[in-house]
C-alpha cells in the first residue's frame, strides 16, 4: 500500500489487480475503493488527488501505455504510447512524477522522461537505472544507477554532470543544493560550484 502525501487516497498493489481507495471520507462505509484491474505496473497520484497516472501493458494486443485518468477510472487519456519501443527497454515501470506535475519519468531498464504537456518521451542516457530524484521545482533530476553513480541531468537530453562520488541516496535543498549519503557520511553538494 503507497498512501499519497495527503494522506486521502491509497494505492494497493496486488498480484491480480491495482486500485485505489479514496479515504476522504473518513467513516468506513463512505469510502470507495476503484478497481484498476490487470496489467498496471504503477500508479503515481497527482499532487492534487485529481488525477492518476499508470502504465498498462496488455500482452494480448501489444498495447504499452502511459495514461492519465481521473481517481473513478471513467475518463483514460493515453498520454505516451510505448507499442513502438521493444517491450525489453520498458517492461513494468516504476514511475516518479516531478514536483510541478509537468514531468513523469518511467524507470525499468532504461529510465524515460515524459514531458506531459507535449505528450512526448525521450530516454536518458543511463541504463539500468534504481532510482531517481527530482529537484524541489523539477529544474535537475538526479538519477542513481546499478553501480551507485549519480547523474544529474537538466532535461532527458542535457546531462549536466556526473558526480565526482558514489553516492545511495539523496535530498534536494533547492535548486542548487543536494545532501547525498556516501560510503564517507552524508556530503552536502553545490551543483552551481562546479
Amino acid at each position: 500500500m503507497i498512501f499519497s502525501p495527503d494522506q486521502n487516497f491509497v494505492i494497493i498493489l496486488q498480484k491480480k489487480e491495482t486500485g485505489v481507495l479514496d479515504f476522504r471520507r473518513r467513516d468506513i462505509t463512505s469510502q470507495t475503493y476503484v478497481p484498476y484491474g490487470e496489467g498496471i505496473s504503477d500508479l503515481e497520484l497527482a499532487g492534487d488527488g485529481n488525477a492518476v497516472y499508470y502504465f498498462f501493458s496488455n500482452l494480448k494486443t501489444g498495447e504499452r501505455s502511459l495514461i492519465k485518468d481521473n481517481i473513478q477510472k471513467n475518463d483514460p487519456d493515453r498520454i505516451f504510447d510505448q507499442s513502438g519501443l521493444p517491450p525489453s527497454l520498458l517492461s513494468n515501470p516504476r514511475l516518479h512524477l516531478s514536483p510541478a506535475g509537468s514531468q513523469l519519468l518511467l524507470l525499468s531498464e532504461r529510465a524515460f522522461l515524459v514531458d506531459l504537456r507535449k505528450r512526448s518521451g525521450q530516454a536518458l542516457g543511463e541504463e539500468n537505472p534504481l532510482t531517481t530524484l527530482f529537484s524541489p521545482k523539477g529544474g535537475r533530476i538526479a538519477l542513481f544507477n546499478d553501480k551507485s553513480e549519480v547523474l544529474i541531468y537538466k532535461s532527458a537530453d542535457t546531462l549536466e554532470q556526473k558526480l565526482p562520488f558514489k553516492a545511495t541516496v539523496a535530498a534536494f535543498q533547492d535548486e542548487s543544493r543536494a545532501l547525498f549519503v556516501t560510503e564517507k557520511g552524508l556530503l552536502g553538494y553545490n551543483f552551481d560550484s562546479k
